[in-house]
């Protein structure tokens, strides 16, 4: 091909198998680029671009690391073959990260150390008893724009520590549940009980 530097070829028995060639991607920028062979084909499997990009399954990589591929791109492993979560992201750009391999179901997402949890754009938001704020300082806010659908599930509210629950319009308090178990309803304008 063009703009190739020189390299290593690895062959067996007369067929080249492999190569690590020195390519130019563009105007005095030089990266490498890594070829094996699968399926009777030899091709670029992993590119590292002069600025410090690697792509894998990519030759072109627009970030420090960028994965190509239309099936599973990342697989994040604690034990070989049972422990490990699988993330993937389809064609419309949907992410789906996959911690049930192991087949227990009993997997947990966990934030640390973030402040702000933001969904943008969210049509949906979908789990089965999975959402648990046990250490949320401040407030968890949905704004009207938002629909809980619970189907047929049933909603609790937990309040195992200190602080209220409430239902607002706005910043006027319409249900608030207190934990000393005070309910306090105030309708206002269109709201009934």
């Amino acid at each position: 091909g063009s703009n190739f530097m020189g390299g290593i070829n690895y062959a067996i028995a007369g067929t080249n198998v492999g190569y690590i060639r020195q390519k130019e991607h563009s105007a005095d920028t030089y990266g490498f680029e890594f070829g094996t062979y699968a399926s009777a084909a030899l091709s670029t499997k992993m590119t590292l671009l002069g600025g410090g990009n690697l792509g894998i399954g990519d030759t072109g990589p627009d970030a420090f690391l960028e994965v190509l591929g239309t099936t599973e791109q990342l697989r994040l492993t604690y034990t070989d073959g049972t422990v490990d979560s699988r993330i993937t992201v389809n064609s419309t750009g949907d992410l789906t990260i996959d911690g049930s391999a192991d087949g227990t179901g009993s997997e947990t997402f966990t934030l640390t150390g973030y402040t702000t949890l933001t969904f943008t754009n969210t049509t949906d938001l979908d789990c089965t008893d999975c959402i648990d704020f046990d250490d949320l300082v401040n407030s968890l806010t949905i704004d009207e724009a938002t629909d809980i659908n619970l189907s047929t599930l049933a909603l609790t509210i937990d309040m195992d520590s200190t602080g209220d629950f409430s239902i607002r319009d706005g910043t006027t308090d319409i249900l608030a549940f207190t934990d000393s178990g005070a309910i306090t309803a105030t309708p206002t304008s269109g709201q009934t009980f």
